[in-house]
Formats: structure tokens, sequence, C-alpha cells
């Protein structure tokens, strides 16, 4: 009786004749055997004691084994943690080759969710042609620990040509996160055993297309990957050591990247523009048109090249190109580096001394003296007291597309506080006018509001970030949280705010916002006012809509 057959085979833990019992059974007879198995399943210890390792594992994939073999789609989410997560995956293949279930295509989506070192098994289905590649980033970046222990790159790509003609390239698409990316496989690894390295020796043998790699690296490093993980694209470009004429070719795009929010990304763009500029000098017009985020950068090394590169054009340009240059150098200044100022007062000293004057109180004695300007003589704290009503320009935030650009940055930085205020003063005001279900709107706040959810999903701990992505997914999504604790101090009482903040934007509620500062003509800050009538005016419009 198959019953007692199926029974024997899982208490021996004996996997290939579970393989060969399961083989030729017609879906009646192994739907019939199901509540056996699942009795079985249920009934297992899933942790391992160390005299037990290997019969427990081998008891685990022959049930695993029986499950695929007898149960259902839901069945199998019903008790997911007994499926075949790091088995080999030809064990798979054999039990579902002739059964061959609908909903194949449904399990192998749910089981790379929620495990990515399902791949082998999920590829496997993918090379027999019996699903179509899974829509799922974890089909992607399980690739990166996909292969064999000491298989090497080249290897394990070579083995899959559909593999290199497709969902390779999706590598440079795709962020990943803790564990599963490119950077962090890299970094616990020897050289021979490394990603990067085994791309570069398959891009020496002309079997990956080597253009098209340095392209993707570059489009990799415009997605504004979180620092640690956009290194590992700019390492790899840098790996294949490109040409003069290739770096020719793809200056257009370090351009771009000088926009970056990365810093290393902003240096490694510089790096890159300043080898093409020996081959063939910058156009002036281009330093004006890209080269001001270069000087706007905390890297030293970054603002000597870009003032290497602006030094360079500056005789060939026009008079009025030569002031453009100028202003965009002085920018540089704000620098906390002596070093750096100097280097950009003496470049101005020559040309522009009047770009320096509105930089002189943030210059160093050193670089005052230089320039020949006395420095102020220092006051008693009293005597250099200010009121706060002259000091602080606070300039609002102008249109959809700077806040989402702002929202962005503050977003990642998580700073610094007055950004945040800005972002917070301009979501109501300029952000309501969009309804959320246009086109247009969410295209605009589509990156936005990914990024909120991945960070999210992430942790929820961090502060203030973790309320700045609820904010975020509250005026793009519409999507409420729930109501802070009470505030005990002054982090609480960012949380209490900004949920306030969501609340009023969720419900496209139209009225003054809770604010630490109120703006008056051209943005300057005319005097601290809270508004804690709004408080109760969101709280009761809240308890309103959960009533309906």
């Amino acid at each position: 009786m198959l019953t007692n057959e199926i029974t024997d085979i899982l208490d021996r833990a004996d996997v290939n004749k579970c393989i060969e019992l399961l083989q030729p059974l017609s879906e009646t007879e192994r739907r019939s055997l199901y509540p056996t198995v699942a009795t079985v399943a249920k009934a297992l210890t899933w942790t391992y004691s160390p005299e037990e390792v290997p019969s427990s594992f081998d008891r685990h994939r022959a049930v695993g084994l029986a499950l695929l073999g007898t149960a259902t789609f839901s069945e199998l989410k019903a008790i997911h943690r007994a499926g075949p997560w790091s088995w080999p995956h030809r064990e798979v293949t054999t039990v579902l080759s002739r059964r061959r279930p609908s909903w194949l295509a449904d399990w192998a989506q749910f089981a790379l969710i929620n495990n990515f070192r399902m791949w082998n098994i999920v590829r496997e289905f993918v090379r027999q042609g019996w699903i179509s590649p899974p829509q799922t980033e974890n089909y992607i970046l399980g690739m990166i620990y996909g292969r064999e222990a000491k298989e090497s790159v080249r290897a394990f790509l070579m083995t899959d040509s559909l593999l290199l003609e497709s969902e390779f390239w999706k590598l440079f698409e795709h962020e990943g996160s803790g564990e599963l990316s490119l950077a962090a496989f890299d970094k616990y690894c020897m050289p021979s055993n490394r990603w990067a390295e085994g791309i570069r020796d398959l891009a020496d043998e002309k079997i990956l297309d080597r253009s098209r790699l340095l392209n993707a690296t570059l489009e990799a490093l415009q997605r504004d990957f979180a620092p640690f993980r956009a290194g590992w694209f700019s390492r790899m470009h840098e790996l294949l050591s490109p040409t003069p004429s290739e770096r020719l070719l793809l200056a257009p795009i370090y351009f771009k990247l000088l926009l970056s929010r990365v810093p290393t990304t902003v240096s490694f763009a510089m790096k890159a523009l300043t080898i093409v500029h020996k081959i063939n000098a910058i156009d002036p017009s281009l330093v004006i048109k890209h080269l001001a985020p270069a000087f706007e950068a905390t890297d030293k090394g970054t603002i000597i090249r870009a003032l290497k590169v602006a030094s360079d054009v500056y005789p060939q340009a026009t008079s009025a190109n030569k002031a453009q240059i100028a202003e965009i150098v002085s920018r540089a200044l704000v620098h906390e580096s002596p070093e750096i100022q100097t280097a950009i007062a003496n470049f101005l000293r020559e040309h522009h001394l009047d770009r320096i004057e509105p930089y002189l109180e943030v210059l160093a004695p050193s670089v005052l003296q230089l320039i020949g300007h006395k420095s102020k003589p220092i006051q008693s704290a009293a005597a250099n007291s200010i009121p706060a009503q002259s000091v602080d320009t606070v300039v609002p935030i102008q249109n959809l597309a700077e806040l989402i650009v702002e929202f962005s940055r503050v977003l990642e930085n998580q700073g610094p506080p007055i950004d945040i205020e800005r972002v917070i003063e301009a979501v109501p005001r300029l952000g309501l006018e969009s309804d959320r279900e246009d086109a247009a709107f969410k295209r605009q706040t589509n990156a936005l509001a990914s990024r909120a959810q991945k960070l999210l999903s992430r942790d929820t701990y961090s502060q203030p970030r973790a309320m700045l992505s609820h904010f975020a997914l509250a005026w793009t999504l519409g999507i409420r949280h729930p109501q802070p604790p009470e505030v005990e101090s002054a982090g609480g009482f960012l949380k209490w705010r900004l949920w306030c903040a969501s609340e009023q934007v969720a419900q496209r509620l139209n009225q003054p916002l809770l604010s630490l500062f109120r703006s008056g003509r051209g943005g300057q800050r005319v005097g601290s006012e809270l508004l804690p009538l709004n408080h109760a005016a969101i709280l009761n419009s809240t308890e309103k809509s959960r009533r309906a």
C-alpha cells in the first residue's frame, strides 16, 4: 500500500527511494499520499543536533521532496519551511519532471522571495523551459551565490550561455541589500573567486562585451545606490582599465556622475574626467555646465582635480566664460580645509579677487593673510551675539522637482536639520496640488517611494530616517502609519511632528503646518513659532476618518 511505503521511506530518510516511488504516480495517487506526508512534515524539528546532522538533513530532504511530489501550492506555502531551500537542484527537478504542476512558476517566485539560495533550483526550471524567468529581484541577485563551492565565475557563467545573454546584465540594475549584493560577496572573497575579477577575465577573453560592461557599470552608478554597494561598480569600471579613447567616449556620463549624492562616485567621476582632460582638453563651456558639483565636494582630491581642469581651460575661455568659471571655483572657499581655501584663493587672486569677498567670514586666518585682508579681532560672546531676527536665511523649496530632489537627499543623509525642515514645510505647500493617481506625479515620485519602502524593509528603528520614509510614503502613496508615543525628548518631538505632517499629506489636508519657523519674504527667518492647534486639527480629522 502506497501510504505504508511512503511512511517507511520517510522513517528511513531514504531520499532515492522517495524519488523512485513518486516518479510513476498519477496526480490522484500523489494527492492521496499528501495527508501522510504532511503529518510527518509538521512533526519534524527544524533544528539539527550535532550528533544527528547527517540523518536529520536526509530526513528533511526526503520529506521536502515528498511534499513537492504530493502537495498543492497553497499547502506548500503553509509548510514552506519544509521546502528544499538548499538541496541539490537535480533531486528537485527529478521529482517535478513528470508532475510539472501548473503552479510551478508561482511556487518558484514564492520560494525565491523567501530564500535567494533557491536560485539554482529555479534556474534549472527556467533552463528546462518549464517556467519563464521569475520577475523578482532575488532571481537576479540570487545568481551571485549560485556557484558551486570553489567554482570560478568564468566556469559558472560559461556553463549557462543563456544566462550570459540576459540575466547576467541585470545584475547591474539591482542594488541588493545586506549580504545579497556584489559588493558584500566580493568583500570576503579571495581575488580568484570574486565576481569583479571573473567578469574582467571574461571581458579580456572577449566573451563579454567590454563596451557594454563599461557602460553598464556607469549606468549602475547613476542609480544612486548606497555608497558601499555603489563602490563595487566604480571599482569594476576601473578594473576593466578603460583606454583613453574609451574614456573619451564615456565623458558625458562621467560629467553626469558629478551630480551623484554618493561622494565616492563624485570622486571617481572627477578622476576619470582628469584623465579625459589630459587626452583632449575639456571645453570651457563643459566646465561651466558640469563641473560646479565637484567644487562643492567634501573630498579634497576631487576639488584639487577640478581646479586643475578649470585652471587649464581658463586662459582659452571668453571673458564671459572666465567670469562664470571664477564663480564656480569660488564655491570651494566654504570647504573647511585651509589647504583647499588657499588653492582656490590663489586662483581667484590672480583673476577675480572680487569673488573672494562674499566668503571672507569663512576663510581661515592664514588665507585672509594671503590675500592681504586683516582678520577681525576676537570679541566677547556678548559683543558677538546677534538678534534672532537678523540671522539665518532659510530659502524655501521652490517647486515640485526641487522638492523631490531635496526629499531624496535628506532621506539618505538624515539631515542636515534645516533641510529636513524645508522638506516638511514644502510637502504640504507644493506636494498636495498633484493627484496621487496622476501618471506624471507617479513617475516623478516613484523613485522616492521605492527608496523609502526599501529603507523601511531593512530598518524601522533609525531616526529620523524611518519617520522620513513614512512621511514620503504618506505623501506619495497615501500610506498612513500608527501614531507615535507621547513626546519625551527632542527626538520624540521630531517623530511626532513628522507623524502630524504625514497625516496631513496622506489625507490631503490643505491647512497651515505646525512649524519651527515661519518664512518671511525671500525666505528670511522672522521668528520661531509653534502652532499646537494644528495637532488638534489633524487628530480630529484622523479620528473622523477612522470613524467613517
